[in-house]
């Protein structure tokens, strides 16, 4: 019995060699010792501009499986075509991958991750999703805030629209929200609509605020997924 091994972490595996009294070698093998992939979860995607798609997602309940698995996106149209399979991993984190063009519009996808290793294999439920449905846009760039002339009690915010904004089949529809130093409370202002501006009004004057803005897409073929705030 072989006890107090290690998980293989080299792609070639442990040598296990069985030597005679006298030193010669009477047999060999490669040994792995780890533990088969568990089905990956949690998968969520987005897209910054309605022509590509980003998804991450975590691996098996325990994640370290003490050998070398691989991790494959796998994604499909939900009524035909064949399987795809992504292949830029890792851009926005060890369990992602971004597929940079050629999606369709206006028709769900599944979208499935699978896991493999010397000892196994295993697959993630599938995810069903229209692009539509979770494109999100970059946080407005140049956001800047300045005192409204003499009055004490007022802010102007002023951004820049994202630029992928100008590849949208829908509107812009911006939200502002604020709060004081030293309070976890944010105010949020609704009614902004495509505006690049807007003036915050009944403010503590010599207070000290923190504003972000967000771009949320808005129309007929609005997204059901919120923009990321500005820092």
């Amino acid at each position: 019995a072989l006890a107090n091994l290690n998980g293989s972490r080299q792609q070639s595996g442990d040598n296990l060699v069985c030597h005679a009294r006298d030193g010669s070698i009477l047999a060999g093998s490669c040994l792995y010792v780890g533990l088969p992939p568990e089905k990956p979860f949690n998968i969520s995607c987005w897209s910054k501009n309605m022509k590509d798609l980003t998804c991450r997602w975590t691996p098996g309940a325990h994640g370290e499986t003490f050998l070398h698995t691989n991790y494959s996106l796998k994604y499909k149209l939900r009524w035909y075509g064949q399987d795809n399979t992504c292949e830029e991993y890792h851009t926005v984190g060890p369990h992602s991958c971004h597929i940079p063009k050629d999606l369709a519009l206006f028709t769900p996808y599944e979208i499935w991750v699978e896991a493999t290793n010397r000892l196994g294999s295993a697959r993630s439920d599938v995810l069903t999703l229209d692009i539509l449905d979770v494109v999100t846009t970059d946080p407005p760039p140049d956001v800047h805030v300045s005192r409204v002339g003499g009055l004490e009690d007022q802010l102007s915010v002023r951004w820049v629209s994202p630029p992928a904004l100008k590849d949208f089949l829908f509107q812009a529809k911006y939200q502002i929200r604020y709060r004081v130093e030293d309070s976890v409370d944010w105010k949020v202002v609704d009614d902004v609509s495509n505006q690049t501006s807007c003036r915050l009004a009944g403010l503590k004057p010599g207070t000290v605020y923190f504003v972000q803005v967000r771009c949320n897409p808005f129309g007929i073929y609005g997204s059901k997924k919120a923009g990321i705030w500005s820092e």
